[in-house]
């Protein structure tokens, strides 16, 4: 599995800008023969937007823009994209930090941000939505379940064996990657690393 981390400097608020940046990323991780690609966190608005999130129609048009992208994008390898999406729910914050999976020619599967930094520059909390209940990691990782319970529970067959394949086909030897993020308190296997993209 090859894997390409679009190290791209999206700028905050620029839609098309942004989104020329993250396809012409994933033509060239498509020639080099990477088989998923991900942008940074909100790398199709740009970190953070800040105000321009309480903006319905710029939220909207982010949307409207991860759809063309999509299309242009239907012969490349699938791409993780990271936007704001609506919060469909009564409560809360209006909109989730979110990453779409583009994947022949149609955004998939969307994954929501549970972690929301509230120090420093980071004020997410301020705009964005945890996601609530366990997510498919921490269903396989923690509570050590099969595909099928974590299937039974709602999740997309697909994007589960998808994601438990690639969990047990990330593994790297010690010396190869810096030191392991602790993504989780419970060990799963020695020595898996946490791939991360990062803006410039």
């Amino acid at each position: 599995m090859r894997i390409a981390l679009l190290q791209i400097n999206p700028t905050a608020g620029d839609l098309k800008g942004n989104s020329a940046l993250i396809a012409r990323g994933v033509r060239a991780a498509r020639s080099q023969g990477a088989n998923l690609a991900v942008t940074p966190e909100l790398g199709l608005m740009g970190y953070l937007p800040r105000d321009l999130l309480m903006n319905r129609g710029f939220v909207r048009r982010a949307g409207q823009t991860l759809d063309a992208l999509a299309a242009e994008l239907k012969d490349g390898p699938p791409l993780l994209v990271g936007l704001a999406t609506p919060n469909p729910g009564d409560g809360g914050r209006p909109l989730f930090n979110s990453a779409v999976l583009l994947k022949d020619g149609a955004a998939g599967p969307v994954f929501h941000k549970t972690l929301l930094p509230t120090y420093d520059v980071f004020d997410e909390d301020r705009y964005f939505e945890p996601a609530t209940g366990p997510q498919i990691l921490e269903l396989h990782i923690e509570q050590c379940q099969s595909a099928e319970d974590i299937i039974a529970q709602g999740f997309d067959e697909p994007t589960v064996r998808r994601v438990l394949k690639l969990v047990r086909a990330a593994e790297f030897k010690r010396k190869q990657a810096a030191p392991a993020l602790k993504v989780t308190s419970r060990a799963f296997g020695t020595g898996w690393r946490m791939p991360i993209v990062r803006q410039e």
